[in-house]
């Protein structure tokens, strides 16, 4: 449902944290947000890690740095965070995505303690942060020395000290607390975590296989590489670069998902776009729902200011002017009407009279609005001075009408009508005065 409100931020994301993912009041007891948690528009978001609010309210991760991180978009989260839904989080620490992306702990586990949904956090080197996160405070880059004591997008914790992320050479990468060379490093090939099988070596990023008899890749992986006595194993059901099928790459926000690309749990597929319609402006509330406002969960808020109304939840019209909308939203004036003080109106030439339905009418001898608007003369009646007369008058200088011609019933009656004379067939004139008999 539309609302017709202040203008306010856009909303984004619910990110870390534990806000509800409800349009609830922020907070989990409907209260204020949670502590670590920061209010946007009527939502709790982690200013931390939400790729929709990095940093602060509106403010979008995207383009070549579509991920969050402490407060800042960066083009990757490092191997201390992982990705989840654009947001850098600890897997370890997170009860929103503890262990695994999207993970939540609940219930008697409220807890997230070295992956696992726990009751408590352990005794030793878990520290209880709030918000339901149990961290390291030496490993941590959430909550590094101190809870809440947040390594910056470009450090890393190590013993409880942020450093800096990038202590390896020029063609190294820190992997797993290691420098290795990601052309040529086995366990890491081409990327963190990308393990060569063992009758496998990595060369130049990808690995390939020592002689011309390769192994088939483990079950579950297919190799894309065509290249004969090399193999490139992908999982088709998740690589968003070969999703589905080899090199059948995800566009834009999707990702691969049981080998279809997909959009993000929070997003709406439009068109070629994945988008929130929550905050989307050009999609608010669903696709293609344009707002002139700004979207605030799904609902298009628009301040018209005075002279002007919401119509329609979807624009602000003048009432008072607007052609389209003339008095009530939605009324359009026809033909040559204008919209004046609400009313659709027309300007008429000397002796017509505007009517409704935006045309003039001569109500002195229009047939179909003698005497008014809309009145009209029925049979072979015609409109004479505003009157439906019986046949058509014949003008006369002066009584009796040598032109009336000649009727029997009923008799033809010479009126002097304002300053004309005219020959009518009636038993009297239409003003009562007499005129000289018909022939």
């Amino acid at each position: 449902m539309i609302r017709l409100l202040a203008i306010v931020l856009p909303l984004a994301l619910v990110g870390l944290g534990g806000c509800p993912r409800d349009p609830e009041p922020p907070g989990s007891d409907g209260g204020a947000c949670d502590e670590g948690s920061s209010t946007c528009g009527s939502l709790c978001v982690d200013l931390a890690s939400d790729p929709e609010n990095c940093g602060e309210c509106g403010a979008r991760c995207e383009g070549s740095e579509p991920y969050c991180a402490a407060g800042a978009c960066v083009e990757d989260c490092g191997d201390q965070l992982a990705r989840c839904d654009g947001a850098c989080v600890s897997l370890a620490s997170d009860p929103e995505h503890c262990g695994s992306c999207d993970h939540v702990c609940g219930g008697d586990t409220p807890l997230c303690a070295g992956g696992e949904c726990a009751s408590r956090c352990p005794d030793g080197d878990q520290s209880d942060c709030g918000d339901g996160e149990c961290a390291d405070l030496q490993s941590d880059p959430r909550h590094c020395g101190e809870c809440d004591a947040a390594c910056a997008a470009d450090e890393r914790c190590e013993a409880g000290e942020c450093v800096d992320d990038e202590p390896c050479k020029a063609d190294e990468r820190l992997c797993d607390g290691r420098c290795v060379r990601l052309a040529s490093d086995a366990a890491n090939c081409g990327e963190c975590g990308n393990a060569c099988a063992p009758d496998e070596s990595c060369e130049g990023g990808e690995c390939s296989c020592a002689g011309d008899d390769c192994d088939a890749c483990e079950v579950g992986r297919t190799d894309c590489d065509p290249e004969p006595g090399s193999r490139e194993c992908r999982d088709l059901t998740a690589d968003s670069n070969n999703c589905g099928a080899c090199d059948r790459r995800c566009e834009g926000d999707r990702r691969c998902d049981g080998g279809e690309c997909r959009c993000d749990a929070d997003l709406v597929e439009c068109g070629d776009e994945c988008v929130d319609t929550r905050i989307d402006r050009d999609h608010c509330g669903g696709c293609d729902r344009p707002c002139d406002g700004e979207c605030d969960g799904g609902d298009c808020i628009v301040d018209c200011g005075d002279g002007r109304e919401l119509c329609f939840g979807e624009y602000c019209a003048d009432l008072e002017s607007d052609r389209d909308d003339c008095g009530e939203c939605g009324r359009s004036c026809v033909g040559d009407e204008e919209c004046a003080l609400g009313e659709c109106v027309v300007e008429c030439d000397e002796g017509q009279e505007p009517c409704p339905g935006g045309y003039c009418a001569d109500l002195e001898s229009d047939r179909d609005d003698c005497g008014e608007c809309g009145n009209a003369c029925v049979g072979d009646e015609l409109c004479v001075l505003g009157e439906c007369a019986d046949s058509l008058p014949v003008f006369c200088d002066e009584c009796p009408c040598d032109d009336c011609p000649e009727r029997e019933d009923p008799p033809r009656r010479c009126c002097e009508i304002e300053d004309l004379v005219v020959c009518l067939a009636a038993d009297e004139c239409p003003d009562g005065d007499g005129g000289g008999d018909g022939e």
